[in-house]
Formats: C-alpha cells, structure tokens, sequence
C-alpha cells in the first residue's frame, strides 16, 4: 500500500472555487439536453448513496460478491489466438476490379437463357460471392425472377445477400477493433475493407430494388428493411416501411405491419433511435448526419408525433392480432423519457415488470409482492438489453439516473435467471450507464460556470461544491462493481476521466490485477494495449498526488505498478518537472506571506 494512502481523499480534481449553499434555489430547474439542475444533482446523489447502503445488504449484492473471483497473472505468449485469426483474414477480394462498375457477365440478348440456370446453381455454391457479383452485374434482368423462381427461392436469395454483408461487416468491425495489431499497412486495410463494405452495399441495395419490382412475401421486406436499418440508412427503411404500409391498405389479406416493422416506423419517426439520441447535451452514438431523417420529413400516411404513433400501434395491434413485443415496449419507453412524461413512464414499468417506484413516499423503487412474474409475464416480454437501456435513456434524459440504476438492478435481480445479460452485455450496459453519470456531471459544471457570477465562485474552505460531480459516477462505478468481474479498456478510460482522485487511489490496485490478469491477456499481442491502459491510469494517479505535493507516494506508485523500465523514466521525469514546479510555487506563496507579516508590522509600528 502507499504511505497514507487510505487517508487520502479527494473528491474534487482540479477545482478551487466553492458555490455557496444558499443559491441553490436558483437551480431549481427541469434538468434536459444542456443544463443540469444543482438540486436535482444532488437528489439523485443522495438516492445513489441511499440504494448502495440497503445493495450491500442485500442477498443479490452476496450472491454477485460470492462469485468474485482472484487470479494471479501468468502471461502465456505463445497463445496468439487475435494474431492467428488476423494473420488468417484473407485480404485478397479487396483487389475485385469490378466492385464499383458493375459490368454485364451476359449479353444483353440472352435473356433469361442462361441467367436463370446460372441462379438456380448459384442458390447453393458455397461461395455467395458468386451469386452476388452475378446479380450486381445482371441487375437488370432480375425482373424475370418473377414466375420463374419460386418464393423460397427469392428469399433464399435475399438471405444469401444478407449473410453476405454480414461477413463483410463483422470482418470490418474485428479489423477495425484490433488494427493496432497489423503492420505499417493497417491504414491501407481499414480503408479499403470500408471502401468495400460501402460498395458492397449499394450494390445490394441496388439489387433489393430491382427485388421491389416483383411481389416480394411480407417477411422478405422485413428482411430487405432490417437490412437498411441496422446499418443506419433510415431515409431508406422509412421509405420501404411506407411502400409496405400501401400495399398493407389495398391488399390487407396479404401485407401488414409486424410488430418488427412497427418498433423501426416508430423508432425514426419519433427520433428515439439511439445512434441520435442525446444526454445532458452530447450524443451516445455518432452517426452520419446523412443517414438522419430530415425534421422536415412528412410520413405519407399519417402525422407522426409520438401519441400519434401509439394510437396507431394500438388499433393496427388490436386489428391484426399483433403479439406482445419487447421492441416496440423499448420504443416506447425512449419514446415517453424524451417528451418527459415520467409519470406514464413510471405506471408502464409497473405494470410490465411489477417495479414500482413511489414519488410520493418513501418506499423509494420496491418489486411488488403481488407480481406474479411467472403468471404475469409473457415470454415475449421478458426484459433484454435494449429494455435496460432504454429505461436508463428515458430516466437519464430528464436527470432521473437514480431511478434508472434502481430500476435496471431489480429487473437483473428478478428477470436474469436466463442470462440475458452474458458478460459481454453487462460491460456494454454499465459502460453506458458510467458515461451518463460523467456527462450529467459536466453539464452541471457547465450550468454553475454559466449562472454563477464569478465574485461568487470562491469560498475561504477551497472546498468546492463540484465535489458532489466526482460522488455521483464514484458511486455508480462502485455499483458498477458487483456486476462487472473484469473491467475492460471502455470503462477504465471513464474512470480516468469521471472517478474523484480517491476513487482512482482506491481503484489502483484492482486495476492493475484486473489488466495483468491471465484471462484478460491470453494473447501477447494484447498485453501491449493493456499496458498502455494501465500506464495511463497511473499517470493520472501520479498527476493527483503530485498536485498536492505528494511526490514520495507518487514515486513510490510508479515503482509499485509500472513494469516498463521505459515508462518509469518517463513519469519520473514528469514527477521531477512537477516539484520543481510546485517549489517555485511554494516559494512564491511563502514571499508573498512573509509581505503581508511585514507589511502589518510596519501598521503596528506606525
């Protein structure tokens, strides 16, 4: 342990100035997109702290501690599994020349002669590529599928298209995600794999339309719209749901809306998609501004503001026999967070889930005894992933993150039993849930640097009332805790950036054993990213400590947790630049005290 160092706390990094406890009522305001309120900050502090004490007492909190679990480090660097599967990537269809310009396989006089025996071949080669470049160069002769190719057979294509930019995607994302582990040619490799995937795409895209001409099934436009729309490319889903709509009011026996289709018409029309979905002023998830739909945009058939939708879903799921369904319920949730209406929010969770959260009491968030889940809950409606982040976007929105944490540990405590959260989900969620809590921290530094004059900024403790922006995401982390056994890259960034400097001294340890552990660094190539991590935690510890001149215990920290002899020089030598530093500081404060000891003897003396 470092010398002291479980006495050291400081909750405030970087601050000198104390607000003044008696204007707290001017920040008495309903905290949305770019301010936060003090009081509702600190509410929703208090409420933290309050759940944390009962959590740890709880048999949920034993159960998650009890399957904690040590391992001592013992790097294997013969296990390259990333560096295997990297090395096995075959780069070489990144040379079709024929990607961007399609061009004909067939002259244009053959006509169906010999395309569709080709198609019919190509259904089963085991390699789509074929089936793929035959359709991108023939498009215009995939007209005469109709009434020669059966309805299986069409779907059969369109999911071999589907599965085809899948691959693509997938392989995108991993080199994308562990590009740091290639050669000098890594910039060459993304780049083209996302020139690629982008051409790939408009081709499909261009063979999906030619697909529209013909009558396709209800479940192969679902398909074709999904396709659009999990790629982003929501002017397009838009426009597919709304020829799906017309042709669901002239042929009503044939065509509908699925619940599916419903929860994306839903979703883009109310704008509760979460790639532009925004808290506390800064967006969640970027997205090309290109692929948003235009605020402007008027849906054909129908106006679209959210009651709107919601009456339409109704009388379209009662007329249809619609099931229930956890996507439209997650749209629904974002839907009444954004248009701040927490009461309608709060009975719709009650009456799905049976969590009940008493505004007016002080039950606070309680599970109702009487909810019989098994009798009451359909298996459609059995909470996910997407239900918990939904509910903590539509509380946080409206600086209600205490009611959402609450809410969202009660739904794992009763509905996790079938792992609907692995360990993968969990780190997502709670990654989410940390960087609501540090954003919702900065807007209300950003609300006090605005309202508060400058005069008023500065109290003689030095304490700051900030303090209360480090407490918050300390407490969550700590929440975050029993549920996450291994923190990963995303998580530990946060903590450098959000964490008090207590909580980054406390953590230190952890961390460490957590980025050297055996599991987390079965790959060498990995253990060079996770080391870079760890050096910048504890740089960043090394910087608080020195800040208060603490510079034996940073030394002390470095030798303790940096390996890297490199790396040890290094902050050492920031460490020596930082006492000199603060010397001269010292020096300078000492002078200007002893003036002021003299400058009051000279009065006595006069």
């Amino acid at each position: 342990m470092l010398k002291s160092s479980s006495n050291v706390y400081t909750s405030t990094r970087r601050i000198s100035f104390f607000v003044p406890s008696t204007r707290l009522n001017e920040f008495n305001k309903r905290q949305l997109q770019n301010n936060a309120s003090l009081e509702t900050f600190v509410k929703n502090y208090e409420e933290i702290q309050q759940y944390s004490a009962k959590f740890e007492t709880s048999q949920h909190a034993a159960k998650l501690n009890s399957m904690e679990q040590a391992s001592e480090f013992k790097f294997k660097p013969n296990v390259d599994v990333l560096a295997d599967a990297l090395n096995s990537i075959n780069f070489k269809f990144l040379h079709d020349t024929n990607e961007k310009t399609a061009v004909s396989t067939l002259p244009d006089n053959t006509k169906n002669e010999n395309f569709l025996p080709k198609i019919h071949f190509l259904l089963y080669d085991t390699d789509i590529r074929n089936l793929y470049n035959l359709l991108k160069c023939n498009v215009n002769k995939i007209t005469s599928f109709e009434g020669n190719l059966s309805s299986y057979e069409i779907s059969l294509i369109i999911k071999r298209l589907l599965y085809y930019n899948d691959s693509i995607g997938q392989r995108l994302k991993f080199v994308t995600k562990n590009k740091h582990y290639l050669d000098e040619e890594v910039d060459h490799y993304v780049k083209k794999l996302n020139s690629f995937s982008r051409a790939v795409y408009q081709s499909t895209k261009s063979i999906f339309n030619a697909l529209s001409k013909i009558e396709l099934s209800l479940y192969d436009y679902e398909n074709i719209i999904l396709f659009h729309y999990q790629r982003n490319y929501l002017n397009k889903a838009i426009e597919l749901i709304s020829e799906v709509e017309k042709k669901a009011s002239e042929h009503p026996e044939q065509y509908q809306l699925t619940n599916t289709l419903w929860a994306i018409k839903m979703d883009i029309l109310s704008q509760t998609n979460t790639n532009f979905w925004k808290i506390y002023g800064e967006t969640i998830y970027k997205l090309n501004s290109s692929n948003k739909i235009n605020f402007k945009y008027t849906y054909p058939h129908h106006g679209h503001n959210f009651q709107t939708l919601v009456k339409r879903y109704e009388a379209e799921k009662e007329k249809n026999f619609l099931p229930d369904s956890t996507s439209v319920l997650e749209v629904m949730i974002k839907g009444m967070g954004k248009h701040g209406d927490l009461t309608a929010l709060d009975s719709f969770i009650e009456s799905n889930w049976g969590i009940k959260n008493d505004r007016n009491g002080d039950k606070g968030v309680y599970f109702l005894e009487h909810f019989n889940i098994k009798k009451r809950m359909n298996g459609l409606l059995w909470p996910n992933e997407n239900i918990l982040i939904s509910i903590l976007l539509a509380y946080g929105k409206n600086g209600d993150l205490a009611t959402a944490l609450e809410i969202n540990n009660l739904i794992l405590d009763k509905y996790n039993c079938t792992n609907f959260l692995d360990a993968s989900n969990t780190i997502n969620y709670w990654i989410l849930a940390l960087r609501c809590s540090g954003l919702y921290g900065d807007a209300l530094e950003k609300q006090l640097l605005k309202d508060v004059p400058q005069n008023e900024l500065s109290d003689a403790s030095g304490t700051s009332l900030l303090e209360i922006k480090y407490r918050l995401f300390d407490s969550v982390w700590q929440m975050s805790e029993k549920y996450v056994n291994h923190f990963n890259r995303d998580m530990i960034k946060l903590k450098i950036k959000y964490a008090s400097s207590h909580e980054l001294l406390r953590g230190l340890p952890k961390v460490h054993c957590n980025m050297t552990e055996i599991t987390y660094n079965k790959m060498s190539l990995n253990l060079k990213v996770n080391e870079a991590a760890l050096n910048s935690y504890v740089r960043e510890c090394c910087l608080e400590l020195a800040r208060r001149g603490r510079f034996l215990d940073a030394s002390q920290l470095i030798e303790k947790f940096v390996s890297s002899e490199q790396i040890v020089n290094e902050l050492k030598e920031m460490l020596v630049e930082m006492q000199e530093a603060y010397a001269r500081k010292r020096v300078k404060h000492d002078e200007r005290k002893r003036q002021i000891i003299d400058d009051d003897d000279d009065f006595e003396l006069w």
